[in-house]
């Protein structure tokens, strides 16, 4: 009952993003959501949810492609738990927020103090 409005919603964020200027964006990737083990995926499918160095350099070629620009313009920030980046190698971007209480988004602190150390102007 509801398809076309949903098909308009996501016509509408595919423009707006089609729209960003790669070169002044900043894409940020974050799978600090507390209950991502126990509600959202099973013990198998841990690989949908924890971040490797071939899955985030995937997205970058991805996102470099679509944008039809270099790789090396396009500007990728992490933000996800220690537990969850064991296969990260120190050369990205990577900021670690603290486990909390929150089953959903993280604390507003963290990522208030997270948004402010990227110093956006």
């Amino acid at each position: 009952a509801t398809f076309e409005q949903e098909l308009e919603r996501w016509r509408y964020l595919r423009d707006r993003f089609a729209e960003l200027d790669p070169a002044q964006t900043v894409f940020v990737i974050s799978n600090t959501q507390n209950n991502l083990e126990t509600e959202v995926f099973t013990e198998s499918e841990r690989d949908k949810f924890y971040f490797t160095d071939a899955g985030l350099d995937a997205l970058i070629q991805s996102l470099a492609e679509y944008f039809r620009t270099r790789v090396s313009k396009i500007h990728v920030q992490v933000v996800t738990r220690r537990e969850r980046s064991e296969e990260l190698n120190d050369n990205k971007e990577v900021s670690y927020l603290p486990l909390d209480q929150n089953e959903w988004k993280g604390s507003k602190q963290s990522w208030n103090n997270w948004w402010q150390h990227l110093e956006l102007h």
